[in-house]
């Protein structure tokens, strides 16, 4: 009688770590594309400072962390 409430607690870990990790290499994705378009727009652009780099990767920044809290919010 004592197993069923711990498998019944571990049931759900797997799903929880599949999602989580999916939302990782999500973000991980945006972040790296948002990158990459601000250095193609740098090299475009020819500019001595990368201002599209750093500013588009912390405009994925800021979405990143906006959707991992919600993400957060919504399973607690």
């Amino acid at each position: 009688m004592d197993q069923k409430p711990q498998q019944k607690g571990r049931r759900g870990q797997p799903e929880q770590f599949l999602k989580f990790s999916g939302l990782a290499i999500q973000l991980l994705i945006t972040l790296a594309v948002f990158i990459a378009i601000g250095y193609f727009i740098d090299d475009y652009l020819e500019l001595s400072f990368p201002v599209f780099t750093l500013s588009l990767s912390m405009v994925a920044l800021f979405g990143i962390f906006y959707r991992l809290f919600q993400e957060l919010k919504k399973n607690s």
